[in-house]
């Protein structure tokens, strides 16, 4: 991953499609960095903030266990 990184910055690919590809292959970026692939308009940054980063604030993390909570107890009734 290395060696392909390196050659993308040799070939001058921009830095906002690095970071895309580190982002798709789950390559860790911090928050500022992912602020350049948000989408426009502030409902739609906040959406993308709580299912990219679900760390982002307690009631995503609330809503994110019960729903782990509510799938399981669903498999468990079958």
């Amino acid at each position: 991953m290395d060696v392909f990184l390196d050659e993308a910055e040799f070939y001058e690919i921009e830095e906002h499609v690095i970071r895309k590809f580190k982002f798709e292959e789950g390559i860790q970026i911090n928050r500022d960095s992912a602020a350049d692939m948000m989408p426009p308009g502030l409902l739609a940054k906040k959406i993308w903030l709580l299912f990219d980063f679900p760390e982002s604030s307690m009631q995503v993390k609330i809503y994110f266990r019960l729903a782990t909570v509510t799938i399981l107890v669903k498999m468990l009734h079958k």
